[in-house]
């Protein structure tokens, strides 16, 4: 997927493995990484417009899997976000 999308290409340190093993420990992980990884080149967010790009350690992290599927990352989704927000006044 890396190469097709032009995504870094990720070598599998011992650092890499550790977190890959871990999630393979989690159910939700092994349920939806592939579908997660399919969603990355759709969005623009993910793929670098604003900056960054995803990479294999924030992939590895605990919750990036589950955002993905649940469609944080989708561009509807990003762009209602951005025109919707407001700031609030916290008092400090």
């Amino acid at each position: 997927m890396a190469k097709k999308t032009k995504l870094p290409t990720a070598t599998l340190t011992k650092k890499r493995m550790t977190l890959l093993n871990a999630r393979t420990k989690e159910a939700t992980f092994i349920e939806n990484w592939k579908s997660a990884l399919q969603k990355i080149p759709a969005s623009e967010f993910l793929m670098g417009k604003s900056g960054w790009r995803a990479n294999i350690d924030w992939f590895l992290s605990t919750d990036a899997v589950v955002k993905i599927v649940e469609g944080k990352y989708d561009n509807a989704k990003l762009k209602y976000e951005s025109e919707n927000s407001e700031e609030y006044d916290v008092g400090f």
